[in-house]
């Protein structure tokens, strides 16, 4: 044998070993938590994942060069499926209103179509490089043993170990995810996957290993608290019970198998009814972790979703062959949403919480018709597994992976996908493929038969007695240093710059003229980290502006600084609302330090106000900026306008009360506050709001004063910086209210 072949079959190891390596890194990546970046339970997840499969690829790429065996059969639909995803991904991002959005979405959720594009070059590695059992038996076995990782890692937050961040919600179970609802789609991934091993699984220890994977998970997915994974979840095992009725091959365990799940069904059906009677919802409040009422008692039919759906319907209706792009969701609600979705939701939403809305929304139907096409392409193989399977053990494994992917098709009616479920749902992709190849080629789940040394080595001989064609070491050498450029420019500096924002923002409070150097060197160059960077410099700047410690030329540096930021937002993002309202209340700010700033707010505004003439915020800011220049009339005017766009009048009647009292406008202000009351529009649901109260509380009245004072009772305790003061003012007024009140009882008394 020549030494090129010698060489050349040493790489080929070392590559499918870097690819098999590299793939249990990325099943290892839930557990990686950054505090020193802005989003730190996502943003270093996603880059260390686009670096790993970018390393991937370029051994992979060699391998495909060097032998047809790596390359993907695109014969397969399951193989063209993610490939049409991917090329109706890039399309939308082409077409996109606003392609540098729909290319890198933002830190906070990292779904941009390059992620997209990594995450089904995974999917394409693994069908090629995984093709043995012993390969895929690793990497399930190391996915669950991460995922008791996790669990221990969510444990260990709930005991407030101090290696480890807080838990981010302290009422549902996030773990290393970050997010009750990631961390539940993350759990029901394992129970199936863990059920897979379980089932297929020859050596007792490891079966048994996986089904504490099965139940550990299941647990786990039900402290997440988590409404649509729960209900998928749900489904799925009673489609298994049900389905097992029928599979079960001999008759006498069939019967008393079939008896037991009657029995608990009627038991399981019993007990949910009993607990909808007042006794039973009773016994649940008081025993029953806070998980189980969550979804005992939660209603289903969330308004807010509904109407999230309605608008993302309303976006696909103008836009039906390519939709407005990937990503482009925010860019949606923010035409066609009323104010408020619900008094209590938020007038900022980037996701319809439904897959199939959003991919409406993204790309059409041309998109939509590439997701059926993969859920077509998925159930395909699922159906020619079944067929395939000859024994009973075969055909519980071709259901637990159908069941897999009809439960991650469920939740996603309410849901959307995340960086760690599209991992993830890769991962199971690829098993899918891997066990319908497995079962079609050859005798299906078995021991792999030997092979003699002699008819080995013939094998190899007749196989694989060729070199590394020359051009691919051209391909490696290229490949590597686009993989080197990539990982410095489009890894390691957004994550700096991410790291930049988070110490700026540490130490803005105490230094600001350190935390503007950082601020500036995360903002030096046009980066998907630009867009959170510009909005936490826009969260402090009134606690700055009202600092009595800096001095005014600090505060004047600051404020142009953030201005003229905002400012690039809006040339960068032009077809989202809340950067042009961001931009001119910034310049309203400016305008303290720069008269000239006054006219390119209201510049800014009045652009709002016609791209965007439904919402009440350009209203708002106009009212606001007329308020500058002193004109009574434009305040009323436009708070007029502003008051007919919010349909719920929610906010706005508390904000027409206060540009009335800003005018001088008593009687206009209390009208407009006892129509707020009347309407039950109570400033309490509305935090954020409370501060306007507290600049017009020498007008308010006695009664409206009892009144604020019982809806921040309800409230609770007050967290912002603003709401604090606005508390306080309202404590006050209301205790000279009360001491008047007092004395006009004593005087009357005395006059008796």
């Amino acid at each position: 044998m020549s030494r090129a072949i010698i060489i050349s079959r040493f790489i080929e190891r070392l590559f499918v070993k870097i690819l098999f390596f590299g793939s249990g890194t990325i099943l290892a990546l839930p557990l990686i938590v950054t505090e020193s970046a802005l989003f730190p339970y996502v943003i270093s997840k996603a880059l260390l994942f686009r670096i790993i499969v970018e390393i991937m690829g370029v051994c992979w790429a060699v391998l495909c060069i060097y032998r047809s065996s790596y390359r993907p059969d695109i014969r397969n639909p399951l193989i063209v499926a993610p490939i049409a995803m991917v090329a109706v991904a890039l399309l939308a991002t082409i077409t996109s209103q606003d392609p540098w959005y729909s290319l890198w979405s933002v830190q906070e959720r990292m779904s941009g179509s390059f992620f997209y594009v990594h995450v089904w070059l995974w999917f394409l590695i693994l069908t090629s490089a995984c093709k043995e059992w012993s390969a895929w038996r690793a990497l399930l076995r190391t996915t669950i043993a991460i995922s008791f990782v996790v669990i221990l890692y969510g444990i260990g937050q709930r005991l407030h170990l101090q290696f480890l961040p807080p838990d981010p919600d302290q009422n549902r179970f996030a773990a290393s995810l970050g997010n009750p609802i990631y961390l539940g789609v993350y759990a029901f991934f394992h129970v199936y996957l863990s059920a897979y091993l379980a089932v297929r699984e020859r050596h007792n220890l490891w079966k048994v290993f996986a089904i504490v994977g099965v139940a550990a998970n299941a647990v786990v997915l039900l402290f997440s608290a988590s409404r649509g994974v729960t209900l998928a979840l749900a489904a799925t095992v009673v489609l298994f019970l049900i389905t097992l009725c029928w599979m079960i091959p001999k008759p006498s365990v069939q019967k008393i198998y079939r008896r037991g799940v009657i029995a608990f069904f009627v038991t399981s059906v019993g007990l949910f009814f009993l607990f909808q009677l007042p006794i039973g919802h009773r016994v649940a409040k008081t025993y029953f972790p806070p998980f189980v009422n969550k979804v005992l008692y939660s209603s289903f039919d969330d308004p807010n979703r509904l109407a999230l759906w309605k608008v993302g319907l309303l976006g696909f209706r103008d836009k039906p062959i390519l939709g407005w792009g990937w990503e482009s969701f925010a860019m949606v609600n923010d035409i066609y949403a009323p104010s408020r979705l619900t008094p209590d939701s938020s007038p900022w939403n980037d996701r319809a919480h439904n897959q199939l809305i959003d991919m409406l929304v993204f790309s059409g139907i041309i998109g939509v018709s590439a997701y059926v096409f993969f859920w077509y392409a998925v159930g395909r193989t699922l159906v020619r597994l079944r067929s395939l399977s000859k024994s009973f053990r075969h055909m519980v494994l071709s259901l637990v992976l159908a069941l897999l992917f009809v439960g991650y098709f469920l939740q996603n009616i309410t849901a959307f996908d995340t960086p760690i479920n599209l991992i993830f749902l890769s991962f199971s992709l690829a098993l899918l493929y891997f066990t319908h190849t497995d079962a079609a080629t050859s005798e299906p789940l078995t021991t792999p038969q030997k092979v003699s040394r002699k008819n080995e080595r013939q094998l190899v001989e007749r196989e694989f007695n060729t070199a590394l064609p020359w051009h691919s070491g051209i391909c490696f050498v290229v490949g590597a240093c686009i993989v080197g450029a990539s990982i410095y420019w489009l890894h390691a500096v957004p994550f700096k710059k991410s790291q930049n924002i988070i110490s700026a923002v540490t130490i803005l409070p105490v230094d600001v003229s350190a935390a503007l150097g950082l601020l500036r060197e995360s903002l030096n160059s046009r980066s998907f980290t630009n867009i959170e960077a510009r909005e936490q410099m826009a969260d402090f700047i009134d606690r700055i502006v009202e600092h009595p410690g800096f001095s005014e030329e600090t505060k004047k540096e600051y404020v142009l600084f953030t201005a003229d930021e905002a400012l690039k937002s809006v040339s960068e993002h032009p077809k989202y609302l809340r950067y042009y309202l961001r931009a001119a209340y910034m310049q309203r700010l400016a305008s303290r330090y720069d008269p000239a700033a006054k006219e390119r707010a209201a510049e800014i505004a009045i652009k709002a106000r016609d791209a965007y003439p439904d919402r009440y915020e350009p209203y708002l800011e106009l009212a606001e900026i007329a308020s500058l220049k002193g004109n009574k009339e434009d305040i009323i005017k436009n708070g007029k306008e502003m008051a007919k766009r919010d349909p719920r009048k929610s906010r706005s009647l508390w904000y027409l009360a206060w540009l009335y009292a800003r005018t001088g406008d008593s009687a206009g202000m209390v009208k407009s506050m006892e129509e707020a009351i009347m309407r039950d529009c109570r400033i309490a649901q509305y935090a954020d709001h409370i501060y306007l109260i507290s600049e017009i509380m020498p007008s308010v009245p006695d009664p409206f004063l009892v009144q604020l004072y019982t809806d921040l009772a309800v409230m609770g305790p007050a967290g912002d910086y603003r709401l604090k003061i606005a508390r306080q003012h309202v404590i006050d007024k209301v205790s000279a209210a009360m001491a008047r009140e007092a004395q006009k009882r004593i005087a009357a008394q005395r006059r008796r």
